[in-house]
Formats: structure tokens, sequence, C-alpha cells
């Protein structure tokens, strides 16, 4: 995972909290901060858990991934984040 891709969803998230889409206060106040409760919860959330599942059954033919294999990237990105 590269700098990069950081520091582009970085400046998409102020972006964004500036746009009506960011109207949830919290999001508004620290886009970062709250991008990241958000990973937090996915990772542990068991409805999370059970509605990739379900997503997984409804568009994915062949193999697919469990929830820990496929959230892995997503795990990594959220630690490079968390430390700029």
């Amino acid at each position: 995972m590269t700098g990069a891709a950081v520091a582009i969803a970085l400046e998409t998230m102020t972006a964004e909290a500036a746009t009506p889409a960011g109207d949830y206060p919290a999001y508004k106040e620290d886009p970062k901060a709250e991008t990241l409760r958000v990973y937090e919860v996915m990772a542990k959330d068991k409805t999370f858990a059970e509605s990739y599942s379900k997503l997984l059954g409804d568009l994915v033919y062949g193999d697919k991934p469990e929830l820990g294999k496929a959230f892995e990237a997503t795990q990594q990105f959220a630690e490079r984040l968390h430390k700029t």
C-alpha cells in the first residue's frame, strides 16, 4: 500500500466532509478519525460480517474469500491511515 493511496484518501475525506455528504457532525469535525472508527466497527461487528457473507452470496461466483482474508487489505490501509 503506497503513501499515495493514503494521501488520496485523506484528500477525498477532507473534500467530502466539506460537502453536503459531510453533514454527519463527527465526520465533518474529523473525517480521518471517523473513518478509522468505521473501519474498527466493520472489523468487529457481527452484523457487518453477516452482510458481507450475504453480499458475496448475491454477487460473487466461484471462490468467495472469508471476511478476515478479504478485510486484511482494509485493515492494512487503516493502519497506514492511522499513522499519517
